[in-house]
């Protein structure tokens, strides 16, 4: 329960650190957070991300913290509850994403022009943890992966029950910087 907790507190943490949100109040009292960072040209910008396959419930907060980072990168990130609502009310798992039919099936409910698709898992040995995040991001239409990184993160556990989590936190924040560093090579090409 106190693993859980910790680990919610460095998503929250991660979540509040970036200052690429700018609030906007609406007619109906809402503040919504508008990104102002703008993505390179030819990079889908509406995206889904597949929740990461590995154990939970660490998959799940990997998964919710690259989908804020995207945010932050500029993504127009579909909301991980809806997109995944949808894949389980057709009976799609994670590795059925790469059909052709499902792919597109997706791209017309929820006007999607790719997917990140990923996994986390850890090695641990004697008192050394390492995790590995792999992230793709595939075309909806096409099934062509865009874009690649696998990160990881070796830690020496301590006497601290958060070394697994802070080190699922440290290699997704790793997989986002290659992430933001192709976007920038692009943007200066």
């Amino acid at each position: 329960m106190l693993f859980r907790y910790l680990l919610m507190v460095y998503t929250f943490l991660f979540l509040i650190s970036y200052p690429a949100f700018s609030e906007k109040q609406t007619s109906s009292g809402f503040v919504l957070k508008q990104n102002q960072t703008k993505l390179p040209s030819g990079v889908p910008a509406r995206v889904g991300v597949a929740i990461f396959s590995g154990k939970e419930p660490l998959n799940q907060h990997a998964t919710d913290q690259f989908s804020a980072g995207l945010l932050e990168l500029g993504f127009d990130v579909i909301e991980r509850n809806h997109f995944q609502s949808i894949l389980d009310e057709q009976n799609i798992s994670n590795t059925a994403l790469f059909s052709d039919k499902t792919r597109s099936e997706l791209g017309k409910q929820l006007g999607l022009e790719a997917i990140f698709v990923g996994s986390v898992t850890d090695e641990k040995k004697l008192l050394k943890v390492t995790t590995h995040v792999n992230v793709k991001l595939v075309n909806i239409n096409t099934g062509r992966v865009l874009w690649a990184a696998t990160a990881k993160d070796p830690r020496i556990l301590g006497k601290r029950l958060t070394d697994l989590g802070t080190s699922i936190s440290h290699t997704v924040n790793e997989a986002l910087k290659m992430l933001e560093n192709d976007l920038e090579k692009l943007r200066n090409t």
